[in-house]
C-alpha cells in the first residue's frame, strides 16, 4: 500500500469506529414531558340565605359582597413559586386586582375561576393568595336596599397560606377548589359586619 493511501484509510477506520460506538451506546430521552394545567376555582360557603342570599349576576336585585384578588401563586418548599393568572394566555394580573362578587350564584356553584397556569409535572405544597377585603355588603330588599359597612378584625392578614399537596400530571388539568368560608369570615353586628378572611382548599381533582 502506498504512503499516500494510508492516511485516508486511517481516517475511514476512525469514522467507522465512532459510528459503531455511537450505535452501541444507550439511547436517552431528552424531550421534556408535556405540561399540565393547574386551575383554581372559588366556592363560597354561605348558609345564611335568609340574610345574605345568593343571586345571579344578571339579576336586577343582585346582592353584593366584593373581594379583590391581587395575587395567586402555587408554592413549593424553599420559596419556589408559580404565579397563576386569570387564564392560560395572561402574562400578568390586573394591577387593580380581579373583582369577585361572593354573593353571585357562580360562587355558590364553584364557577368562579381564580386563575389557570401551565406547569411542568410536579407536586405543589399549597397556594398563597392575597385579597383586599370588602368595604360593604349590599343587600337588596326588592324596592330598596341597604349598604352595610364592613369592619376589619385586627390583626388582618391579606395574604392567605393554604396548605395541601397539589399534584400536576402531564397532559392533565388539576382542579383546585378554594373555599371562602363566609359563615366564619363575616360576623353580623347591629349596624355593621365584622370581617376576617377564612379560606381553605376543599378538594384537588386531576381531570
Amino acid at each position: 500500500m502506498s504512503l499516500a493511501i494510508r492516511p485516508t484509510m486511517t481516517r475511514w477506520i476512525v469514522v467507522v469506529g465512532l459510528v459503531l460506538s455511537a450505535l452501541s451506546c444507550e439511547q436517552y430521552e431528552y424531550l421534556s414531558p408535556d405540561p399540565g394545567v393547574i386551575e383554581v376555582r372559588l366556592k363560597v360557603l354561605n348558609s345564611r340565605q335568609d340574610l345574605l342570599p345568593f343571586s345571579p349576576s344578571d339579576s336586577i336585585d343582585q346582592n353584593i359582597l366584593f373581594i379583590t384578588l391581587n395575587m395567586l401563586e402555587a408554592v413549593q418548599p424553599e420559596d419556589v413559586r408559580l404565579p397563576i393568572y386569570s387564564d392560560l394566555i395572561a402574562v400578568r394580573r390586573d394591577p387593580e386586582g380581579d373583582l369577585f362578587n361572593c354573593l353571585d350564584t357562580r360562587g355558590r356553584d364553584s364557577l368562579f375561576i381564580l386563575g389557570m397556569a401551565y406547569t411542568p409535572p410536579q407536586t405543589f405544597t399549597g397556594l398563597e393568595l392575597t385579597i383586599d377585603s370588602p368595604d360593604f355588603v349590599f343587600i337588596d330588599y326588592g324596592f330598596y336596599g341597604s349598604f352595610i359597612p364592613v369592619t376589619l378584625v385586627q390583626p388582618y392578614y391579606a395574604t392567605q397560606e393554604l396548605s395541601r399537596n397539589i399534584p400536576v400530571e402531564s397532559g392533565h388539568t388539576t382542579r383546585v377548589i378554594v373555599v371562602f368560608d363566609l359563615d366564619q369570615s363575616l360576623i353580623q353586628l347591629t349596624e355593621t359586619f365584622l370581617f376576617t378572611p377564612i379560606f381553605y382548599i376543599s378538594s384537588v381533582e386531576i381531570l
